[in-house]
């Protein structure tokens, strides 16, 4: 028979998931991983062996988000140079949405000019909204989700994503690739990405920690386009789709040989 190969691209610590891909991963010959932090979560929690897992990473189109042409904020009454942090993902408890509803009285005071977007579907959309309307001064938006999510990380001062658990997170690959910087919980997969960058990254729960990162990017357009830039480098050099195609490719080859 020809090999069955499967991939897990989240470390998802929910006892009945991990019971069911147990479970279904028992008929798999290989089990490819998007990220080592999630390969060493299958193998921990999965019980995998080392030599029926292999990494390959996510990759984006960089050109296409290098390229994008940016939304005008005054669509939204925003004044043109708004700084805003941006955050697309799904709206459920797995992204660590509360943090930025505890946090942004500090990051983006009704005295400045800061923003913050929420783009995106899911269990939280309403009570979010209801949120926003409640926060003084026309801040914060929560908006469903856009086609052209390049044009608005283009906008964007800084993309956040403060995720509980990931895999490997498209969304930072695709700020990473428009030349933007990231603030990031230090999860599954976004670590990888990031680096050890210390104004990139936060550890969970710490929201001093994320408003320093915030504020640092928020402050600083020049520290914000040049940690973009850096970003960008990496991401063209070691994210590319074409990069992972080959890696697929190999994999496949190897496995039918």
């Amino acid at each position: 028979r020809q090999p069955r190969v499967a991939g897990i691209r989240v470390a998802e610590p929910n006892s009945l998931r991990l019971a069911v891909e147990r479970q279904t991963l028992r008929k798999v010959d290989h089990v490819v991983c998007v990220s080592r932090a999630v390969e060493a979560f299958a193998q921990q929690q999965l019980n995998l062996s080392p030599d029926r897992t292999s990494v390959i990473p996510n990759a984006v189109d960089v050109d296409a988000f290098a390229s994008a042409d940016p939304i005008d904020w005054t669509e939204l009454g925003w004044p043109a140079d708004s700084p805003v942090v941006l955050f697309v993902g799904r709206l459920h408890t797995q992204k660590g949405l509360e943090h930025l509803q505890r946090t942004v009285e500090r990051f983006a005071p009704e005295d400045s000019h800061r923003k913050l977007v929420l783009i995106g579907n899911g269990p939280l959309q309403n009570e979010l909204a209801t949120w926003a309307k409640q926060v003084s001064g026309d801040r914060v938006r929560v908006l469903t989700w856009q086609s052209n999510i390049a044009s608005w990380i283009a906008a964007s001062r800084v993309v956040v994503l403060p995720s509980r658990y990931e895999g490997m997170p498209n969304v930072i690959l695709e700020a990473m690739a428009a030349g933007k910087p990231v603030v990031s919980s230090r999860v599954e997969g976004s670590q990888e990405l990031i680096g050890h960058d210390p104004h990139q990254g936060f550890e969970l729960n710490d929201d001093t920690s994320l408003v320093h990162s915030l504020e640092r990017f928020l402050a600083d357009e020049d520290l914000a386009k040049q940690t973009g830039q850096a970003n960008q480098s990496r991401v063209r050099s070691q994210f590319t789709v074409d990069a992972m195609v080959d890696a697929y490719r190999e994999l496949y080859a190897k496995l039918v040989a």
